[in-house]
C-alpha cells in the first residue's frame, strides 16, 4: 500500500539548534499510527512540519504524493490538534460544533454529538475554563468529527481518566474512530497504561543514512 505520508531526510533548525536531524519515516494510508518519544524528543516539531505549520530546513515531505507547503488543497484535508490548542476566550462547545463544518467538508455531526455525550463535555462554560481532561475531549471531538484524511493529535490523552481513554481505544472503526491516516504524539507512559494500544503501529523515525 502506498504511504499517505513520506518524510525523507528531514531536518529542522532553529538558529544554532537542530530540532530534527535527517529524519526519514513513512505512514501508511488507512492507518492509526503512534509517534512515541520522551518529552523534548521534538515529536510536535515533526508534526508541525508535516502539516506545513513550519517550514523544513532540509529534506522532503510528500502527503498523498504532494508537497504540503503552501498547498491550500492539503490544508483543507488536514486536521492538527495540539496539546495546547488555543480557543478564543469566550469560545464554548457550541462555537466548536458550529465552526467545524465550515472548515471540514466531511464533518460528521452525528459523531460529534456522540462524543459530546460519551465524554459528557459541558457546554455552559468557555472551553478555556474546562478541566484538562475536558479540553482534551474537545480536541478529540474536533479531530475525529472532522473526518479529515490526515489527522494529527498532539498528546490527545492529557487529563483523560482511564475510563475515557478506554472508550477511545476500544471503539470500533466507524464508532469514535474511523480508518484513515490518524497520527498521535504519545509519551512512553501512554504505552504502559494502554493508550498506545489503539495504534496500528508506532514507528521510530530513522535518522542518518
Amino acid at each position: 500500500m502506498k504511504p499517505a505520508i513520506e518524510v525523507t531526510h528531514l531536518t529542522k533548525r532553529y538558529g544554532p539548534v537542530t530540532a530534527l536531524d535527517d529524519v526519514t519515516v513513512s505512514i501508511e494510508q488507512d492507518s492509526i499510527t503512534g509517534i512515541l518519544g520522551r518529552n523534548g524528543a521534538r515529536k510536535t516539531v515533526l508534526m508541525s512540519v508535516i502539516t506545513a505549520q513550519e517550514a523544513p530546513s532540509a529534506g522532503t515531505i510528500r502527503v498523498f504524493g504532494q508537497s504540503p507547503w503552501e498547498n491550500a488543497s492539503f490544508l483543507s484535508r488536514t486536521c492538527f490538534i495540539r496539546d495546547n490548542q488555543r480557543y478564543p476566550d469566550d469560545y464554548k462547545l457550541a462555537h466548536a460544533l458550529r465552526v467545524g463544518p465550515l472548515f471540514y467538508e466531511n464533518w460528521d455531526s452525528d459523531l460529534a454529538t456522540r462524543i459530546v455525550e460519551t465524554f459528557e463535555i459541558p457546554g455552559g462554560r468557555p472551553i478555556r475554563k474546562l478541566s484538562r481532561g475536558q479540553i482534551s475531549a474537545v480536541g478529540l471531538l474536533l479531530g475525529l468529527a472532522s473526518r479529515a484524511p490526515i489527522t494529527f493529535f498532539d498528546e490527545p490523552y492529557l487529563g483523560l481518566d482511564v475510563t475515557a481513554r478506554t472508550l477511545v481505544i476500544r471503539s470500533p472503526p466507524g464508532g469514535l474512530r474511523q480508518p484513515s491516516a490518524h497520527c498521535g504524539d504519545l509519551h512512553p507512559s501512554d504505552r504502559r497504561d494502554g493508550a498506545a494500544a489503539g495504534a496500528d503501529r508506532d514507528p521510530a523515525p530513522r535518522t542518518g543514512p
